[in-house]
């Protein structure tokens, strides 16, 4: 079956591993391109934002960002749908996905930058994979990993008086929601 959507992503990206995950569990074709610099200047000439995952769908036009992209696949494609038909399962369901895209993004970016090692090969394969002279991924890679640092955590609410907190913040939101999902 041919692909009718072509995702432009990035693999360290969470939401295009949420849109993939998506597309996979809806069996929907669609074909895969990584992202590179050129890739990401031809989104925001095409979309208006230097932002991904985008699909292109065959017919031109662009989708980006995950929630309503998923919310206009799901008209798209209904079977197998991964919202409840309940209202309130289906509020419910969505209410979780804003707060974990919004909220819960804060310990994921403090995950990936501040510990110096993540920071470091996180840095190197964003800088490889947005150029073509691999010599320069080492110092470039240094130099992204310390803009990411700066700019979602530092630059972001975090500092040195809740950093730890926002470290932590995960495990206590899952302690506190296991026992209301299992009900």
């Amino acid at each position: 079956m041919k692909a009718q959507y072509t995702v432009y992503k990035s693999d360290i990206s969470y939401f295009s591993g949420k849109l993939e995950a998506y597309l996979r569990y809806k069996n929907i074709p669609h074909a895969l391109v990584d992202i590179d610099q050129s890739k990401l200047t031809m989104l925001g000439q095409k979309t208006g934002i230097m932002k991904m995952p985008a699909i292109e769908m065959a017919d031109g036009n662009w989708l980006f960002d995950t929630t309503p992209t998923i919310q206009y696949l799901e008209q798209q494609h209904p079977q197998n749908p991964v919202l409840p038909d309940d209202q309130a399962l289906r509020f419910l369901a969505l209410l979780i996905e804003d707060y974990s895209d919004e909220w819960l993004w804060r310990p994921a970016m403090w995950w990936r930058w501040v510990p110096k090692v993540s920071r470091a090969a996180l840095g190197r394969r964003i800088a490889s994979s947005m150029m073509t002279d691999s010599i320069l991924s080492i110092p470039l890679g240094f130099l992204t990993g310390r803009r990411q640092l700066k700019e979602w955590i530092w630059g972001d609410g975090v500092d040195q008086h809740n950093s730890n907190q926002v470290r932590d913040m995960l495990y206590r939101e899952l302690e506190f929601l296991e026992p209301l999902l299992a009900q």
